[in-house]
């Protein structure tokens, strides 16, 4: 009898076994590893082009900000703003992600500073850092233009990563209501995918918002051409 019990728990454990090997595999299957982040070559610092003397008169710019935010009775987080743009405007874009950083450690949710934070790591090559700063600037302050530079960010180096694209200004929309600018950028992902049904239809949408642009009417007319080529 007890022989029998103990094949019996032997057979249960197997039984349990296999449906926990079976359903890690479902879960693998459902659930695949994320992408591997970009290969990333930060550059701290880019040519602006500047001639000596405008060079000099940023320097002492930056100079003198830095006194007046030595000197100011409180901390002024405007001024230190100030200060990562000029850094940012001379191409020293390391030194002003510091500065951005230094805002963010005590006023975490400053929009501007998160903002710029990304730009400036869009043009050193820190592209996972871009993404970051600007998803975190439009949980604090969603604004179209923001949209579409993690749209274009993710679209021109996340790997992969397409459908997400057309998330991120799908959840545009949804935030910020329709906008030609949203509208038209929709449509040209759909467009990329050979959706020409969709896309047309978001630019006729976006057009009805901004009937000035030239370019939504003509590309309605080309993709009206390549979708009558298709049937």
């Amino acid at each position: 009898m007890k022989q029998a019990v103990a094949v019996k728990i032997v057979t249960i454990c197997i039984g349990l076994a296999v449906v926990a090997v079976v359903g890690w595999l479902l879960y693998k299957q459902m659930n695949p590893p994320p992408p591997a982040p970009p290969q990333q070559t930060i550059i701290p610092t880019v040519d602006r082009g500047l001639s000596e003397e405008d060079m000099a008169a940023q320097r002492q710019k930056i100079t003198e900000l830095e006194v007046q935010i030595a000197q100011a009775p409180e901390r002024d987080i405007s001024l230190i703003l100030q200060l990562g743009n000029l850094h940012y405007g001379i191409g020293e874009l390391a030194v002003a992600v510091e500065n951005y950083d230094d805002i963010l450690s005590t006023n975490p949710n400053d929009a501007p500073a998160l903002e710029n934070k990304g730009q400036a790591q869009l043009e050193m090559g820190d592209y996972i850092g871009a993404l970051e700063s600007w998803q975190k600037a439009l949980a604090v302050s969603p604004f179209e233009v923001t949209y579409l530079r993690v749209a274009n960010l993710i679209d021109e180096h996340f790997e992969g990563e397409e459908e997400n694209v057309r998330l991120v200004l799908e959840n545009g929309i949804t935030n910020l209501g329709q906008t030609p600018g949203l509208l038209k950028r929709l449509g040209q992902w759909y467009e990329s995918q050979g959706m020409y049904a969709e896309a047309i239809s978001h630019y006729k949408v976006a057009l009805q918002l901004d009937p000035d642009d030239a370019w939504l009417k003509d590309q309605i007319e080309i993709l009206k051409r390549k979708e009558s080529e298709q049937k």
